[in-house]
């Protein structure tokens, strides 16, 4: 079965605020940055997912080993 994740980390990089969108693909990694003026706010973020990413152009892909996690028998007990 395919799946696709993706993240987005956001952090300061003087003096700039910077985007890092991950996506995994068929276990192929690829990147976007994007660079922002002023501290986005959430609602900033979301408005420029759904109108602009169709049109981020990612980094080539490479191989990405996607680890499982394991479940801590203790901690599963809902």
């Amino acid at each position: 079965m395919d799946s696709i994740s993706i993240t987005l980390k956001v952090y300061y990089e003087e003096p700039f605020w910077v985007g890092v969108f991950e996506r995994i693909e068929n276990q192929q990694l690829s990147v976007y940055k994007i660079t922002f003026g002023l501290e986005p706010q959430d609602q900033d973020i979301y408005q420029m997912i759904l109108k602009h990413y169709q049109s981020f152009a990612f980094s080539p892909s490479i191989d990405y080993a996607v680890k499982s996690c394991k479940v801590n028998p203790k901690k599963d007990k809902e």
